[in-house]
């Protein structure tokens, strides 16, 4: 994303991207009452094991019972909180 950033920039705006399509566009972002901190805070990352898989597999489970390709297509009036395989759907 690097790359498509320092591309599409646009100074005072933020780039929204859908990572899927790679649709972009620029939201202004002037507002002198916001920030933007970056912070490293020196904690190491797995993807491939623990609750990143984890949580991928429960959504990927979700969407199949929803019979949609990805968990994006789905509008929050169709969530039913009392089926344990949308419980996933509350963290989204």
């Amino acid at each position: 994303m690097d790359q498509f950033v320092a591309v599409q920039a646009k100074c005072g705006h933020a780039l929204m991207i859908d990572c899927r399509t790679l649709l972009y566009d620029a939201i202004p972002f002037n507002d002198p009452n916001l920030a933007v901190l970056v912070i490293n805070s020196g904690v190491k990352h797995e993807l491939a094991g623990g609750q990143y898989t984890l949580r991928r597999e429960a959504c990927e489970a979700a969407a199949r019972t929803l019979n949609v390709r990805s968990l994006r297509a789905i509008h929050e009036g169709r969530i039913d909180y009392g089926n344990n395989n949308y419980i996933v759907l509350g963290h989204i």
